[in-house]
C-alpha cells in the first residue's frame, strides 16, 4: 500500500523486507533489486542515514554471497554518508565491514587498517562491547598475518574489555582465542 500510495518512508520498508525475504531464500539477485529500490527511495528522500543503510545493506549482500570486491564500492559509499552525518557508531561497523572483506579477499594489511579505524572510531564513543568484539576480530586479523604476539595483545585487550562489562562468555571466548594461539605456536606454558 505505501508503495502504491508514494508513501516513501513506507516504500522504503517495504522494500526493505522484500530484500530481506528474498536473501533468506538465497535468491542474491532479487535481494540486491529490492534494496536497489530502497536506494532510489532513500536518494529521492534525501535522508543520509537510509541511503548509508541501503550501501550497507547492498555491501553485506555482496559479501554474503562472496562477490568480494563487488561489496567494496557500497561499503566506501556508506562510510562517506556516515562521515557526513557524524555517525561514528556506523562508521566503525562499516571499518569493520571493508576489514573482513579484505580478510576474504586474503588482503591482510587492508584488514588490519580497517580495524584500526574501526577502534579510533569506537574510542570517540566508548561503545565497550563493540570495542571488545573489535579487538578480538583484530586479534584474529594478526593471526592471518602470523603476529602472533599481536594477536595475543588484542586478545587480552578483548579480555579486559569483557570483563569489565561481566560478559562470562566474552571471557572464555578470549581465554580460549588466547590459549589456541599458544597452542599453534607450542607455547604450553
Amino acid at each position: 500500500l505505501s508503495i502504491k500510495l508514494s508513501y516513501k518512508p513506507g516504500a522504503f520498508t517495504c522494500y526493505n523486507i522484500f530484500a530481506r525475504s528474498a536473501q533468506l531464500e538465497n535468491d542474491y539477485p532479487k535481494t540486491i533489486e529490492w534494496y536497489l529500490k530502497a536506494l532510489k527511495v532513500a536518494e529521492e528522500t534525501g535522508r543520509k542515514d537510509d541511503i548509508a543503510v541501503s550501501y550497507r545493506r547492498i555491501g553485506l549482500t555482496h559479501l554474503s554471497k562472496t562477490s568480494f570486491n563487488e561489496s567494496i564500492n557500497p561499503f566506501s559509499k556508506a562510510l562517506v554518508l556516515y562521515t557526513e552525518i557524524n555517525d561514528k557508531k556506523n562508521i566503525a561497523i562499516i571499518h569493520m565491514d571493508l576489514a573482513h572483506t579484505y580478510e576474504n579477499l586474503r588482503k591482510n594489511l587492508l584488514a588490519e587498517k580497517e580495524f584500526k579505524l574501526a577502534i579510533e572510531a569506537v574510542l570517540k564513543i566508548k561503545d565497550i562491547p563493540l570495542l571488545s568484539l573489535i579487538y578480538e576480530e583484530l586479534g584474529d586479523c594478526y593471526i592471518n598475518l602470523k603476529d602472533y604476539d599481536r594477536a595475543v595483545r588484542y586478545h587480552k585487550l578483548s579480555l579486559e574489555a569483557s570483563r569489565g562489562l561481566k560478559n562470562n562468555k566474552g571471557v572464555a571466548d578470549s581465554y580460549s582465542d588466547i590459549g589456541n594461539i599458544y597452542l599453534s605456536q607450542k607455547k604450553y606454558r
